[in-house]
């Protein structure tokens, strides 16, 4: 019994710090994570119902020469290892 709390004793040092560390990331998980769920509903062949898609609410239809133009751009730009 003398000899695990002189053992306790010797070793308060790192068991301060593992209990300091364990005890802050503990309070700073539950102060600063708070939930924001954001429930959606999805169904298949149906418009998206939710606001927050995009900054407008319109479609940005692009010529079929630009869009072709980007789509060639973009498979020219692929970087293959």
């Amino acid at each position: 019994m003398i000899t695990w709390f002189s053992r306790l004793y010797r070793y308060k040092n790192p068991i301060y710090k593992i209990l300091l560390f364990l005890v802050s990331t503990w309070l700073l998980v539950n102060l600063f994570s708070k939930k924001q769920n954001f429930k959606c509903e999805l169904k298949k062949k149906q418009v998206w119902n939710h606001t927050d898609l995009t900054p407008f609410d319109f479609a940005s239809l692009k010529p079929r020469e630009e869009y072709n133009k980007e789509v060639k751009l973009a498979i020219d730009n692929i970087f293959f290892f």
